[in-house]
């Protein structure tokens, strides 16, 4: 998962050197982060149900 935020990361930086609007695109990877964070910090509030 942090692999594809790390790509998404990438992307972004391609699309500020070709000088494209990317705020909306780095608001959207920063939710993207906090709940990968969420997910991580407490994986037994995740589980689901067997």
């Amino acid at each position: 998962m942090r692999g594809q935020l790390r790509a998404q990361e990438r992307e972004i930086l391609m699309l500020q050197r070709a000088r494209i609007a990317t705020a909306s695109a780095e608001l959207l990877l920063a939710r993207m982060r906090a709940k990968v964070d969420d997910l991580c910090r407490a994986p037994e509030d995740h589980d689901p149900a067997i």
